[in-house]
């Protein structure tokens, strides 16, 4: 058996803070935000880095928008993708902040010092992001490795989630 996590991760630039996913539901990511001592109402963009349901569940609840002072920030081809798809996820958690939602390219900017970069493989438009500051690098990648060990020890083997394999 193996055992998966999904870790939100936010960003503070210093000027603003940047939310990557929501997981399943609104109240897991409150939850996430609260513990890493902020608020929802603090956070300044929530960036998806593809459309899958453990990814786009925080966005929206019964109450509305999870994070109401956000702007929200996509890939153009994953957006484009799940939008001409017949997916309840889709329509229930990102088509209604589709209006707000700025859409991005291999290459794009989020903030200052996070870059998009496409990853496609895993959903059709997949973006990880790379983060620098003061001469350091971090890559987001949101299950382009889904499991530290043998996503990279074993590349040939597929998940059943990717949607491109080869990719």
């Amino acid at each position: 058996k193996v055992q998966f996590f999904f870790t939100p991760t936010l960003v503070n630039t210093g000027s603003e803070l940047v939310l990557f996913d929501t997981g399943l539901n609104p109240e897991g990511i409150t939850a996430a935000v609260e513990d890493a001592g902020y608020t929802t109402d603090q956070v300044d963009k929530v960036v998806i880095t593809h459309m899958h349901g453990d990814h786009i569940g925080g966005l929206l609840g019964e109450g509305g928008e999870t994070f109401k002072n956000a702007s929200y920030i996509a890939g153009a081809v994953e957006h484009n993708h799940w939008a001409g798809a017949d997916n309840d996820n889709f329509k229930a958690k990102v088509a209604p902040l589709s209006e707000k939602m700025t859409m991005l390219d291999d290459g794009g900017s989020v903030a200052s010092g996070i870059t998009a970069m496409a990853a496609f493989g895993h959903t059709p438009g997949h973006m990880g992001y790379m983060i620098e500051s003061e001469g350091k690098q971090l890559m987001l990648i949101a299950d382009l490795a889904n499991h530290p060990v043998w996503s990279l020890a074993k590349p040939d083997w597929e998940v059943r989630f990717d949607m491109d394999k080869t990719a």
